[in-house]
């Protein structure tokens, strides 16, 4: 079965299983307002609100290069690598709990994680915080968040040219970067 991702287009996650599954992976959700493929007035993620201006120049890793490889902890505790993911399109998702943009676009991205659960796609909370009290892992609970946390991803962003947050990132199956978006 090949994945194919378009990737992040105007807030609406899409990519394209085998015929047997139907087409576009779960119908598409729309990340901005939950609708299914086709939506025309999706929001961006980082954006939900359509504050910040659309026309970006480019940014982040160049779509089609290797995603450098990482190995972080979990919030579980377990160690975890990008290679662990191969064979899944990868959701990587950079934020912070002091960072408003990201805490916007989270029921978002939940949305996008319950949606595709059970298909070969792994949504990805890159968590970075420079404040040792931060308890990102308390604030998910909280809040309700259920897809994955990998902890200390400060250490990884200069290797993913992260400039702004959130900062997203859409890896394929044999790691390759298919969509970024800040």
């Amino acid at each position: 079965m090949g994945v194919g991702c378009l990737g992040w287009r105007g807030g609406l996650f899409r990519c394209r299983l085998g015929a047997a599954e139907g087409g576009v992976l779960g119908g598409g959700v729309d990340a901005g307002r939950g609708r299914g493929a086709g939506g025309s007035r999706g929001q961006r993620l980082g954006d939900p609100e359509k504050k910040r201006e659309t026309a970006k120049p480019q940014i982040g890793l160049n779509v089609g290069s290797d995603a450098p490889a990482w190995t972080l902890t979990n919030g579980t505790g377990q160690k975890r690598s990008l290679a662990d993911y191969k064979g899944k399109v990868v959701v990587m998702d950079f934020w912070g709990t002091w960072c408003g943009w990201c805490i916007k676009a989270m029921p978002q991205i939940q949305a996008v994680h319950e949606h595709y659960k059970d298909k070969p796609v792994a949504i990805l909370g890159m968590n970075v915080e420079n404040d040792p009290s931060a308890d990102p892992l308390g604030f998910m609970k909280k809040s309700g968040y259920t897809y994955e946390q990998i902890m200390q991803a400060e250490s990884i962003t200069s290797r993913y040219k992260v400039t702004g947050y959130p900062f997203l990132y859409v890896i394929d199956q044999d790691g390759k970067v298919l969509e970024v978006e800040v």
